[in-house]
């Protein structure tokens, strides 16, 4: 069986000025990254997953938002702390976007994100604290609630959503976050190959055009 961490090789999507990724030289796949992905596994691990690919999906997301955020050896465990919020978003977004081709329409994140908090709750109370309070969510010694914090960690995703959104597209690309989904569904490794990513963008299922206009009109959540 694969390692659901390995990262393969990016797809070639439509649109040359709209793929961030790069098949040459990818900024995403370094050793710094491979090795702050890879010390981050039990949190990814411990996020919802409901198709045999989102954990690849959340690993390779979250390069794409360590990125975003500039994050080296040199940030602090806040940053890394807000990076990994993040990703708690992006998790929340994946099953939004499974729920929208499952039933119709957004709805039950909520839910789905108590596998996030588990993960989180083995991080530094302050730095995830910090990172809560740049947002203007109020923490405090409640981190050491669960029940609290996992109020705090739904009130992120909610007044995160947008941004993270716009992130991850700023970095992937509305194609390569659509293809990034769209196999996390499939059960595939992240990113797809080539003629798998073809498929899906210029070929698309009916499922596909969907999830499609959902993604690029807002990604309004449930």
């Amino acid at each position: 069986m694969s390692d659901p961490f390995e990262v393969s090789r990016d797809p070639t999507l439509l649109d040359p000025e709209d793929d961030a990724s790069g098949v040459e030289g990818d900024p995403l796949r370094t050793s710094w990254m491979d090795e702050f992905v890879e010390a981050q596994r039990d949190i990814i691990e411990a996020l919802p997953s409901q198709y045999g690919g989102d954990l690849a999906w959340f690993a390779y997301g979250l390069r794409a938002l360590a990125k975003r955020r500039a994050l080296d050896d040199d940030s602090s465990t806040g940053d890394v702390a807000s990076v990994l919020l993040d990703l708690c978003v992006l998790s929340a977004l994946t099953a939004e976007f499974h729920n929208v081709l499952d039933s119709g329409e957004p709805g039950d994140w909520r839910y789905k994100c108590w596998g996030a908090v588990a993960g989180l709750g083995g991080l530094d109370p302050m730095s995830l604290g910090r990172a809560l309070e740049r947002e203007g969510i109020l923490a405090g010694y409640g981190w050491y609630d669960p029940a609290r914090v996992g109020d705090e960690v739904k009130e992120y995703i909610e007044a995160c959503w947008a941004r993270v959104r716009k992130d991850l597209t700023e970095e992937l690309g509305d194609n390569g976050l659509m293809v990034g989904l769209w196999g996390a569904r499939q059960g595939e490794q992240a990113p797809l190959e080539d003629e798998d990513a073809w498929d899906i963008l210029n070929a698309p299922t009916s499922d596909a055009l969907v999830a499609w206009e959902w993604l690029t009109h807002g990604a309004y959540m449930g």
